[in-house]
């Protein structure tokens, strides 16, 4: 049987859980149990400090080094990822390589003011905060990099979170299948397609 290689990505702030945790993003052919990998995530259950530049950098490694094991076993999982460095579009390359049926869910938002906006309420609650330079510095190449994956990718689901979690296109194996209805929602995917 085929793996799968399940991305969410999306900058900071977008609603990646969120969309993790709300089953929209599921197949029918999804396994009912799958590997999570979520730097985030081993940041909480390994006790290091999400404001720590360092810690973060050792979730990464160990992040790496999961998916270094699933991919090995030939286990399907899914990887949480802000998407915006070289490494997202070597990592979809090698999964198909593998073997892999590769499905990418991307999460967007109307701009990266929201995204600080979210961040901040998401400190005040007790989560982690991002340096909002660093959020507006990877928003153009999360997009570069949606923009080469969904011509990799088997399946590309993108979503706006914008006001609320609504799918608003689709693409498989490259070929736009479908768009939804609403103009107004996802003029940041439309975008950054013209931008191509």
């Amino acid at each position: 049987m085929q793996p799968d290689y399940i991305v969410f990505a999306g900058i900071n702030g977008a609603g990646k859980t969120t969309l993790y945790k709300s089953n929209l993003w599921k197949f029918s052919s999804t396994p009912s149990r799958l590997s999570r990998v979520n730097p985030d995530e081993i940041i909480r259950d390994n006790g290091l400090n999400p404001e720590s530049q360092s810690d973060q950098l050792e979730a990464g490694k160990i992040a790496v080094n999961q998916i270094r094991r699933l991919f090995e076993k030939r286990n399907s999982f899914t990887h949480e990822t802000v998407f915006a460095g070289k490494t997202s579009i070597k990592r979809i390359e090698e999964a198909k390589r593998r073997g892999y049926r590769v499905v990418l869910n991307y999460v967007g938002l109307k701009d990266t003011e929201l995204a600080i906006e979210r961040i901040t309420r998401r400190v005040e609650v007790g989560g982690h905060n991002i340096d909002p330079e660093l959020v507006k510095k990877r928003w153009a190449s999360s997009l570069n990099n949606l923009a080469i994956a969904k011509q990799i990718c088997d399946f590309v689901n993108v979503f706006d979170n914008t006001d609320y979690l609504k799918e608003i296109a689709a693409w498989d194996h490259g070929t736009l299948c479908w768009w939804g209805a609403s103009k107004v929602r996802g003029e940041w995917l439309l975008d950054s397609l013209l931008d191509e």
